[in-house]
């Protein structure tokens, strides 16, 4: 995202971690190599009333933050449910955004050179993959095609015109709601043998409430991107969680990889995250996406940081922007790679050719949850194409 010709921002996830051998294998892939770096950044806790700097490895040596052990075959239930609990806590914790502080000192952040928002685009465009910008779906439906008895996807787009069947459809949207529609309607409108037993379709009833149930917990959030004229070298970090503000996380996002200052050109570009309860309060005050966010949003960042500044103000930014998310949390994910020791990080149904994809369904929203997500969904809908060219 930009709010001037020399402001580049993350707008959202300011970061990843890599702890996953399968995301590893993905980020060192020829097709993702040399579009994602790790952020070599000062990081660190910021305490909102002491304005003291926690380094992030005294916080992660402390083990504060280390995840308990929790073994499925545990005897004991009472500690594996403390275990459980624990790891809940510790996953969404405030100051532990996207796994900030967790794992071992030498747990690396990383981040798409050139921004985040460029590194979907790059890959796809690696992978010669044919994507079609600006359409929105406004209905699909799984139709029989040519009185084959052979179901297909329709899909109608904004513009009110079908497109050719599909094979198969990935849900990526962070929608649970509208996913739950779609089940539903399949279980009437296309109903399967095996999927209208009656054990297997009370699984799936079950499964869309909770879909349902994630939308009435969401959590908005605010990002406001600031671009300054100059380099704030009084802040002695370049990323820091916040414990106990309105402010959940500051990043300076000059310092992540391919973001350096060109010659000439002293714009420094900040992110700052607000909290869930500040983005409600914003919400409830102001309306949903007003633009005086950004006003309020600006006021608690100088209150935040003023005190690194003489006179307590800031420099005063050349743009600043903020942009709200409608479901940025979920407060209570639906975990169900926890479940047992297979990945379960997308939902898959054969007979409908569909499959569900987005960090929602695991126990923790971030990027890797969500490509993880997304991997095993796309591994389903292939091995499906294999399947049908084999008939």
């Amino acid at each position: 995202a930009r709010c001037s010709r020399h402001a580049l921002f993350d707008q959202g996830a300011q970061f990843f971690t890599v702890t996953d051998s399968r995301f590893k294998m993905l980020v060192e892939s020829p097709v993702v190599s040399g579009l994602v770096e790790e952020w070599r950044g000062r990081f660190g806790v910021l305490g909102s009333r002491g304005g003291e700097v926690l380094p992030r490895d005294n916080v992660m040596t402390s083990g504060m933050f280390r995840m308990p052990s929790t073994r499925a075959d545990s005897e004991d239930e009472a500690v594996a449910s403390a275990a459980a609990a624990r790891k809940r806590e510790i996953l969404h914790s405030p100051i532990n955004c996207y796994g900030f502080l967790e794992g071992p000192t030498s747990q690396q952040l990383y981040s798409g050179v050139g921004g985040v928002g460029a590194l979907i685009p790059a890959v796809l465009k690696r992978a010669q993959v044919d994507v079609r910008l600006g359409v929105r779906v406004a209905d699909l439906a799984f139709v029989e095609c040519n009185g084959s008895g052979r179901r297909k996807w329709q899909l109608t787009t904004n513009e009110d015109l079908q497109h050719e069947p599909f094979d198969s459809v990935v849900l990526a949207n962070h929608n649970p709601a509208f996913v739950a529609d779609v089940l539903q309607r399949l279980q009437t409108g296309a109903p399967d043998p095996e999927l209208s037993q009656d054990a297997v379709a009370t699984l799936i009833r079950q499964f869309t409430d909770r879909l349902r149930g994630l939308c009435h917990v969401e959590q908005s959030r605010y990002s406001l991107m600031l671009a300054f004229p100059r380099a704030l070298g009084e802040l002695p970090f370049d990323a820091v969680s916040v414990h106990g503000s309105k402010l959940q996380f500051l990043s300076r996002d000059t310092s992540k990889p391919g973001r350096g200052r060109g010659e000439g050109d002293d714009v420094e570009c900040w992110v700052a995250h607000s909290s869930a309860e500040f983005a409600a309060q914003l919400d409830g005050k102001l309306g949903a996406g007003s633009p005086e966010a950004a006003d309020h949003m600006f006021a608690a960042v100088e209150h935040l940081l003023g005190r690194f500044f003489e006179g307590g103000a800031l420099p005063s930014p050349l743009c600043r922007h903020a942009h709200r998310w409608r479901a940025a949390s979920f407060p209570e994910p639906l975990e169900l790679n926890e479940a047992g020791e297979t990945h379960n990080d997308a939902v898959t149904f054969s007979p409908w050719s569909i499959a569900l994809c987005g960090d929602y369904l695991g126990a923790r929203q971030g990027i890797e949850e969500a490509a993880l997500s997304g991997m095993m969904a796309a591994n389903r809908v292939a091995q499906w194409a294999s399947q049908r060219q084999a008939l």
